[in-house]
C-alpha cells in the first residue's frame, strides 16, 4: 500500500475560508460552519451547497480543490449531526475527492457518530489501494491526473425548468438533428417533458446512469470561468467517452509529440495534454489500435481546447451517434 504525507482536517478546513478572501465559497463556508456551532444543520447544509457552483468556478486549481474540501466536509459534518448516515458518507467521499492524501482527524473535536463515519470511509478508500487511486495504478493514468470517479457516487443533479433542458448536457451533447428541430417547435411544458421522456426511451438505460455520474463528475473537475465542466472540450470527451487508460500533460514548449497539429503552438507557453484510449475502450469500432485526443491549455488561446484532428473528431462524432440511437 502505498503511503502519502498526512495532513490534519484542523489545518485543512481552518484554512480554506482565507484561502479565497472575500469571494462566495469563503462566505458560504464561513457561514456553514457558523451554523453547525448554532446546531442550524439544515441551514449550514444548504448554505455550503449552494456555493458548490461558484467553488467549481475558481480559476486556480488548488483553491477550488480546497473550497469543495471544505464545503463537503462540513456538509458531511451537519448530516451527521441530522443522523443521515448515507448523506454523511456521500459528502466524505466527495470530500476525499478533492482533498488528496492521507488525512488525519481530531477524535477530540467531532462527535462519535461522524468519527465513526470518518473512519469507515477511509478504511473503504484504503481497501482500493490508499488515497483515491486504484492500486497499482500507473503514474500516467487518468486516475492520478482526475481521482476519485472510480469511487465517485452521484448525488441527485439539481433541477432544472423543462424550458431549459435543451442547455442540459443531455440535449448538448446526444441530442441529433432531428430532435433539436423538433424540441424547437414544441410548444409547452409537456410536450417537453413527453420529449424528454422519448428521448431517454431511445438511448440505452445503463448508458444514461453511466452519462449522468460522468456529467456530474465533469462538472466538478472540468469547469472553468465560462463553462460548466461537463460542456468544455475535456468533460464532452469524457463524458461521451469515458476514462482514458493514459493522461500525459507537459509544458507546451517541451512537447515534441505529433508536432504537425500544434503547428504555430510549439513556441507558446502553456500545456498540451494527450488522453489516450485503446480500441477496446471505445463503444464503437476503431480502425487503428489507439486513438488519442489532444487539449491545448495557453493563453490567448483557450482552456483546454480540443485539437481538431480529423481522425479524432470523426471517432468522436462515431461515439455520439452510436449514444444518440442513431
Amino acid at each position: 500500500m502505498r503511503t502519502r504525507p498526512s495532513t490534519t482536517i484542523a489545518l485543512i478546513v481552518a484554512a480554506a475560508p482565507a484561502a479565497f478572501g472575500a469571494q462566495t465559497p469563503a462566505e458560504a463556508i464561513a457561514a456553514g460552519r457558523a451554523a453547525i456551532a448554532a446546531k442550524q444543520f439544515d441551514r449550514a447544509i444548504i448554505t455550503m451547497q449552494d456555493a458548490i457552483p461558484a467553488a467549481t468556478m475558481l480559476s486556480d486549481p488548488k483553491e477550488k480543490a480546497a473550497a469543495l474540501a471544505a464545503i463537503h466536509f462540513y456538509s458531511a459534518l451537519a448530516f451527521s449531526e441530522l443522523e443521515r448516515d448515507d448523506k454523511t458518507k456521500e459528502e466524505l467521499r466527495e470530500f476525499f475527492r478533492f482533498r488528496q492524501g492521507d488525512v488525519k482527524l481530531d477524535e477530540t473535536r467531532y462527535p462519535v457518530p461522524f468519527i465513526r463515519a470518518f473512519n469507515e470511509v477511509v478504511s473503504t478508500i484504503h481497501r482500493n489501494g490508499g488515497g483515491n487511486t486504484p492500486q497499482g495504478a500507473p503514474s500516467n493514468s487518468f486516475d492520478i491526473a482526475y481521482p476519485g470517479f472510480n469511487e465517485f457516487v452521484l448525488a441527485a443533479p439539481r433541477e432544472r425548468k423543462i424550458s431549459e433542458w435543451n442547455k442540459s448536457p443531455d440535449f448538448v451533447l446526444l441530442a441529433t438533428e432531428q430532435e433539436k428541430r423538433t424540441w424547437g417547435k414544441l410548444a409547452d411544458d409537456e410536450a417537453r417533458r413527453s420529449f424528454v421522456a422519448r428521448f431517454w426511451q431511445r438511448r440505452d438505460a445503463d448508458f444514461r446512469i453511466e452519462f449522468d455520474r460522468r456529467v456530474a463528475f465533469a462538472d466538478g473537475m472540468f469547469a472553468n470561468e465560462k463553462t460548466r465542466g461537463s460542456l468544455t472540450d475535456r468533460g464532452r470527451v469524457f463524458v461521451l467517452v469515458g476514462k482514458p487508460y493514459r493522461v500525459i500533460a507537459q509544458p507546451l514548449v517541451a512537447s515534441r509529440v505529433l508536432p504537425s497539429r500544434l503547428g504555430d503552438l510549439n513556441n507558446r507557453q502553456g500545456t498540451i495534454e494527450h488522453w489516450f484510449y485503446t480500441r477496446e475502450q471505445l463503444p464503437v469500432p476503431l480502425p487503428r489500435q489507439s486513438i488519442d485526443f489532444v487539449f491545448i491549455d495557453a493563453p490567448d488561446y483557450g482552456d483546454y481546447i480540443l485539437q481538431r484532428d480529423g481522425f479524432s473528431i470523426k471517432e468522436l462524432e462515431e461515439v455520439k451517434k452510436k449514444h444518440s440511437g442513431e
